[in-house]
């Protein structure tokens, strides 16, 4: 038998109490290591859940930079922090068969604040989209602007006169009162709704038949734009009860202009 400073394990004999009163705090020490170790894995999880359940970032217009398209990707607009009086945006007209031009509109957030705050970032987001409808009375387009809050329906106008006995149209069956009665050059949310297809208004009458319908967000800005308009007019259709342009115009939201710009 080997002499005990001699053992294998390099330990000595002890009293069986104090062995098993080592062996206790052992066993302890680990079941403590692994309760702290389970904690801390639970804490990640919670936290990356609750950062999972929260969404992207929502970022305000002003805390854009330029260049992070990453940042652009994840705009939003808050009605509550737009101040924008007066802007005007530019949207790039890209003809297929012809130089392109440019059509600029003029936000009015006294009619929908939340829309003119959903184009501001629109411009700073450069979002696409194009026209695709050619009427007598209007050119309708889609904007195409992923992650970008959607705005709310407009405010009734005090002055409003409302016909409690007119029935809503098909396309648009809970209809109210959204917005002033469209004039010549007012640019609205198609159908009634709030996007992402809108339209620039182009009859020489009031469009009393539609009523307070629609969301007015702007406004056309200059002659140029009606040029621009104009151009669009004179492309293909297709034939049916809505005409179609063969082929749509695309278009991106670029510039914001303030409000020295003049027409």
């Amino acid at each position: 038998m080997l002499p005990l400073s001699s053992r294998p394990d390099g330990g000595s004999q002890l009293p069986s109490s104090q062995r098993r009163r080592r062996a206790r705090l052992k066993f302890g020490s680990i079941v403590a290591m692994f309760i702290l170790l389970a904690f801390g894995i639970a804490s990640l999880g919670a936290r990356h859940i609750d950062q999972a359940n929260a969404g992207p970032t929502e970022l305000t217009p002003s805390q854009l930079h330029p260049g992070d398209a990453a940042a652009r990707r994840r705009a939003t607009s808050k009605e509550a922090e737009y101040t924008g009086q007066d802007e005007v945006i530019e949207i790039h007209l890209e003809f297929v068969h012809m130089d392109p031009m440019t059509l600029r509109i003029r936000l009015r957030p006294d009619y929908s604040p939340s829309s003119a705050a959903f184009w501001h970032a629109a411009a700073l987001a450069k979002c696409g989209g194009n026209f695709y409808r050619s009427e007598g009375f209007l050119m309708q387009g889609r904007v195409e602007c992923a992650n970008l809050k959607q705005p709310i329906k407009g405010v009734c106008p005090p002055d409003a006169k409302l016909d409690a006995s007119r029935k809503c149209p098909e396309h648009d069956p809970n209809c109210g009162c959204h917005g002033p009665l469209m004039e010549r050059g007012m640019v609205g949310w198609a159908g009634g709704g709030v996007g992402p297809d809108f339209f620039v208004y182009t009859g020489t009458a009031t469009a009393t038949h539609w009523q307070h319908d629609h969301t007015v967000f702007g406004q056309i800005a200059d002659e140029s734009s009606w040029e621009a308009l104009e151009e669009m007019r004179k492309l293909s259709v297709l034939p049916g009860q809505m005409t179609m342009l063969v082929k749509p115009v695309d278009i991106k939201v670029t510039t914001i202009r303030d409000s020295s710009f003049s027409e």
